[in-house]
């Protein structure tokens, strides 16, 4: 193949690869079947977008969790998220994720509503039926735009 050839051939390709859904979109641009979070062979996926509200929050969201070899779990997912440094002005010094696994279709029975605290000093209390913290710490960085998530201020 030609060299002027092969930048076009690399130009039509990379589309193609974003498709695959191995990347994480964060939240600020994210649309409904995006992935928001991949955490070994666990992927959460966006199915409602988060409607936002005050103080600080994201509320309503529906994602989709899915584990190599389980049944896939649908969370309605509501986040507050705190603002280090800023205690003494009343914010708390923890980010708050809290929601309720919905049910599947047929499916009957109590239920789960799941809280976690993600503190400042890293502690980490789930209360309730709480979902495993691995995949939801990074959902929580996620939502709460913090770490690699942080796109405040970049095109």
């Amino acid at each position: 193949m030609p060299l002027r050839c092969r930048p076009c051939l690399l130009a039509l390709l990379l589309p193609l690869a974003a498709c695959n859904g191995s990347s994480e979109t964060p939240l600020s641009r994210a649309r409904p079947g995006d992935t928001l979070v991949r955490n070994g062979a666990e992927r959460v996926v966006l199915e409602r977008s988060f409607r936002p509200g005050q103080p600080n929050g994201l509320y309503g969201g529906i994602v989709k969790l899915n584990r190599a070899g389980e049944a896939e779990q649908r969370l309605e997912v509501n986040g507050v998220c705190s603002m280090p440094g800023l205690q003494a002005e009343g914010w708390p010094a923890y980010d708050n994720l809290y929601g309720r696994r919905l049910p599947q279709r047929g499916e009957q029975g109590r239920e789960q509503r799941w809280q976690v605290l993600f503190h400042f000093d890293g502690r980490i209390e789930a209360g309730q039926a709480s979902a495993d913290k691995g995949w939801l710490s990074r959902l929580r960085d996620n939502i709460c735009r913090r770490g690699s998530f942080d796109d405040r201020g970049k095109p």
